[in-house]
C-alpha cells in the first residue's frame, strides 16, 4: 500500500507500492481488453515518475514473496522464470531503464490481443481505437461446463431457489422493520479521498445516516440529530440527513468512513465519519452460498436517538 490506513495498522510490516505515476500501466484491464464499452480503445503509459523512497512494483514484491515461500507465481513455473528474467534484466545498465516486470506483462497482454509490442503502442499516446463490437456468437467453439452446455438451471442453484419462499415469509413478517443499504459518495470515492484537504471541506467530514421523513418523524428525529443505527448486536452513532428519495423503511449510511486510528492519514484521523461495516453481519451465515458474497446489504436495523 502506499498509505497507512487502517487496515494496514493490522500489519507487521507494510511495504510501499508504486501510484499510478510511478508504474507503466493500461487503462483498467476490464475495459481495455475485454471491450466492455461502447467505443473499444487501448493506451498504455509509460511511468511518469521515479518510485519514491523504497516503494516498489507490487508484481516484484509478490514475485519475492513467492520466492521466500517457496512456491512459484500462480503455481506457473514458466511465469516464475519470465519473471526471474524481468528482474535480472531490470539490473542491467542499460536495459534495466527499459525492461521491467510490470512492462513485461504489460507487453505481452498488448501482443496476446493483437496490438503489438509497447514500441507500437508509445506512438499512439491518445490510444488507439480498436473495432467496434460485433455481434455474434460470444462462447466461442465450445462451452466451458461439465455438459458443453449452456446451464440455465444448475442443481446449486435450484436447490437456493427452494429457500425463496422462506425467505419471502420471513421478508413480509418484518415489513415494519427498517432495512439498511449502503452507498458510495461522489466526492470521496470510498475511502481515497479522506487525506485531502479539497475533498473534505463543509459537511464532507463525515458520513450521515440517511433516511426518509417519515421513517424519521415516527422515530423523533430531524434534519442533524444523532441517531444511532443497531444491527448485529452492534451499533454506530451518526447524523441525520432527510432524504426523501429513499423508501420508506429504506435506510442508507455511505461505506469508506472512520479513519480515526489510522496513524498515517493525519487529515482523515480528524473526520468523524463512522465505519458503517462495524454493523454488518459477519460469520459463515452472512455469505450467500452461491456466490461466496457478503451480506451487506437490506440488512435489518433498528435507529432511535442517541442517548444523551
Amino acid at each position: 500500500d502506499i498509505v497507512q490506513n487502517e487496515t494496514a495498522r493490522h500489519a507487521h510490516y507494510l511495504l510501499p507500492g508504486l501510484h499510478s505515476l510511478e508504474r507503466a500501466d493500461i487503462p483498467f484491464y476490464f475495459f481495455t481488453v475485454m471491450g466492455l464499452m461502447p467505443t473499444r480503445s487501448f493506451t498504455y503509459t509509460d511511468a511518469v515518475l521515479a518510485p519514491a523512497g523504497e516503494a516498489r512494483d507490487e508484481g516484484l514484491v509478490f514475485r519475492q514473496l513467492c520466492r521466500a515461500a517457496g512456491r512459484p507465481i500462480g503455481s506457473s513455473r514458466a511465469l516464475q522464470w519470465l519473471s526471474n528474467l524481468a528482474e535480472a534484466a531490470a539490473r542491467l545498465p542499460w536495459l534495466g531503464q527499459r525492461s521491467g516486470l510490470d512492462r513485461l506483462f504489460l507487453g505481452l497482454m498488448a501482443r496476446s490481443a493483437g496490438l503489438g509490442g509497447l514500441r507500437t503502442l508509445r506512438k499512439h499516446p491518445n490510444g488507439l481505437l480498436l473495432e467496434a463490437n460485433q455481434p455474434g456468437d460470444y462462447l466461442g467453439k465450445r462451452v466451458r461446463t461439465p455438459s458443453g452446455k449452456v446451464e440455465l438451471a444448475p442443481a446449486d442453484l435450484l436447490a437456493r431457489a427452494a429457500s425463496l419462499e422462506d425467505a419471502y415469509r420471513h421478508a413480509l413478517a418484518n415489513l415494519g422493520e427498517l432495512r439498511l443499504i449502503q452507498r458510495r459518495e461522489r466526492y470521496t470515492h470510498n475511502s481515497w479521498a479522506h487525506n485531502a484537504a479539497a475533498f473534505i471541506k463543509g459537511g464532507r467530514t463525515t458520513n450521515y445516516l440517511y433516511i426518509h421523513p417519515q421513517d424519521a418523524a415516527t422515530r423523533s428525529l430531524k434534519e442533524g440529530d444523532s441517531a444511532r443505527v443497531c444491527a448485529s448486536g452492534r451499533h454506530i452513532d451518526v447524523p441525520v440527513r432527510l432524504d426523501a428519495d429513499l423508501l420508506p423503511g429504506t435506510i442508507s449510511v455511505p461505506h469508506g468512513w472512520g479513519h480515526q486510528q489510522a496513524a498515517g492519514l493525519s487529515l482523515a484521523r480528524q473526520t468523524t465519519g463512522v465505519n458503517v461495516n462495524i454493523i454488518m453481519p459477519d460469520g459463515p451465515d452472512a455469505l450467500e452460498p452461491g456466490s461466496g458474497m457478503a451480506h451487506m446489504n437490506g440488512v435489518l436495523a433498528q435507529v432511535t436517538p442517541t442517548p444523551g
